[in-house]
Formats: structure tokens, sequence, C-alpha cells
């Protein structure tokens, strides 16, 4: 609406456009890339628009884009945190990738099965792939997975464990070509 009297109801009342800071980015919902408008006020969030000179999108955005940034209204951890004696507290960023890296160097050239890691499907590719590499090409680690392969291996596991308890076969591991261990009936 040109006089602006219609607006979505995420952002009511934060402002009109000629209040805010318009910043042009890319989405980070997925790995797509879609071009996009964020408009702040005072660092606060009033709403994202979709580029419409944008190539990739031209303009549109998916709902996630769109809308699930604007559901994060809460108090978030600025800084990374470290156990200490039992207690997190607050450390820097070069404090907190040196605590990670003298507890797994280690575990570098070793069997790292003791190390599970897992990545949002909504990471960029490139962060995946840099993800996978460190831990299951660096490290050695056989469980690096995603949260959507992550879930649907923990209902097979649901489902393995009922079925054990109803026919009490004999199992033994094995490991699937993405390597994630399953357990599978040897008969």
């Amino acid at each position: 609406c040109p006089t602006g009297a219609l607006i979505d109801r995420w952002s009511a009342y934060r402002g009109r456009e000629t209040q805010v800071d318009v910043t042009n980015t890319v989405c980070v919902a997925c790995s797509v890339g879609c071009k996009v408008n964020v408009l702040t006020r005072n660092n606060s969030l009033v709403r994202i628009e979709g580029d419409w000179e944008g190539a990739v999108n031209e303009g549109l955005l998916c709902e996630f884009g769109r809308f699930d940034p604007m559901k994060v209204d809460c108090e978030r951890i600025a800084t990374p945190m470290i156990r200490k004696n039992g207690a997190l507290k607050a450390a820097t960023w070069d404090e907190a990738l040196s605590t990670i890296a003298s507890q797994l160097k280690p575990l570098s050239g070793k069997s790292a099965d003791g190390v599970a890691a897992l990545i949002s499907t909504r990471q960029p590719i490139e962060a995946i792939s840099l993800f996978k590499e460190l831990f299951a090409d660096q490290l050695g680690s056989g469980m690096v997975t995603t949260q959507k392969k992550a879930n649907l291996l923990l209902i097979v596991r649901y489902m393995l464990i009922w079925l054990i308890k109803l026919s009490k076969p004999i199992l033994k591991p094995c490991r699937l070509p993405e390597q994630s261990w399953l357990w599978m009936s040897t008969s």
C-alpha cells in the first residue's frame, strides 16, 4: 500500500520505511543464496524483504528466509562460553577455539568414534563441506551427520529397538555408505 495503511503483522508498530536502515545481504536460511534487504531500527530487526534486483530470487523469498529470523526475539548469548570448574564462563573467541583445538588435537590421526558431529542443513554448502572435512576426513569420525539424517536415524533406531524386543534376533553392527551406524540382523 503506497500510503502505509497496510502492513504485515510481523513488522507492525516497528517503524515506517523512512525510519529504518536498509542493509543488502544474502539470506542464510539455506545454501541457495537469495539476496535480501534487512530493515533495522535501533539495531532491532523490523522486516526482511526480497531484493528485486537479486538474480537468484528476483525479489521472492521462501517462508524460512522471510519469517524465521523475525521469530527470534530473546536475549542471545553474544560470546562463547567455556565450562570451567563445572560452570559456564564467558570467554573470547580465541580462548574458545584454542580450548576446542586442545581437546580435539589428541584425536587427530586416531579413531575418533568418540566424537560425534551434528550440523544444521540450513548452513551454506561451503560450511557443511568444511565441517565434514574437519570431522570425517581430518579427525576420522564416523559419526558426522545433519539434523534431518539424525532425526531419521533416531526413528530407525527406535524401530529397531522395538523389533529387537519382539523378535530377539542376533545383531551385528553395520556401517552404511553415509558412515552412519545402524544395526542389521544376521539372519
